[in-house]
């Protein structure tokens, strides 16, 4: 499967990929390993020049980078919305700015400026980096006992390490993973599973997924009648 080195992924995906924490992402982000990005919108970016002076632009939509005392504010409180009067932070080409939700000059004011961390994502291209830097081999989310699931049978599949397999095939095991998740709720629930419900789950779980991959999955996890016979 190939994948766009321009994909985003958020804390979620890299936690999923990686088999950690979003703390564990936090450090790492604090200490400058890796890259953590929001987006917002409709705010102000002020870059205090030299003498003192400052320099304003309004951006109807930016994403920008918050410094390391702001994430070091995110570990351990979960979703919990981050509200800032200003937001400390690197726009797109490393500067120093500040962030702010101008409401209008003739106010005299500014409102507050929030986001959940949920919203926090880093670029693939920088993941992959990170992971040729220090030698780790993944190609998709390990998966964890608890995800497996059951098979029609009512028996549990074997825990393989999929990723260590030479013969590993990534949409094989995307497809497997997205049929046990929702074959089981479907069928208690007296609905057929269809195709555009296994595609939102797999752009949700595996975002990097290219256009046409999701397409080849989701005709395996969910083939129609013609396809069967054929």
């Amino acid at each position: 499967m190939t994948t766009r080195k321009d994909t985003k992924l958020f804390l979620d995906d890299l936690c999923r990929r990686w088999g950690c924490d979003w703390d564990d992402i936090f450090d790492l982000a604090i200490s400058g390993q890796l890259s953590l990005w929001i987006e917002l919108f409709d705010v102000e970016l002020t870059t205090r020049e030299k003498k003192g002076k400052t320099s304003k632009r309004f951006c109807s939509q930016v994403e920008v980078r918050p410094m390391a005392a702001e994430l070091a504010q995110l570990k351990g409180r979960g979703e919990a919305m981050m509200i800032v009067f200003e937001l400390p932070c690197l726009d797109e080409k490393g500067k120093a700015v500040i962030a702010t939700n101008s409401v209008g000059e003739e106010m005299g004011d500014a409102s507050m400026i929030g986001f959940k961390p949920v919203n926090l994502f880093l670029h693939l291209r920088d993941v992959l980096a990170f992971e040729k830097q220090h030698g780790l081999e993944v190609e998709t989310p390990a998966v964890e006992p608890k995800e497996v699931g059951q098979v029609l049978t009512g028996k549990s599949l074997p825990v393989l390490p999929f990723q260590d397999i030479e013969q590993h095939a990534p949409e094989l095991h995307i497809a497997l993973q997205c049929w046990q998740n929702l074959w089981g709720p479907a069928e208690a629930a007296g609905k057929k599973l269809r195709r555009k419900t296994v595609k939102k789950w797999i752009r949700k779980h595996y975002p990097q997924a290219t256009e046409a991959a999701l397409e080849r999955i989701a005709r395996v996890v969910r083939p129609s009648r013609k396809e069967i016979k054929s």
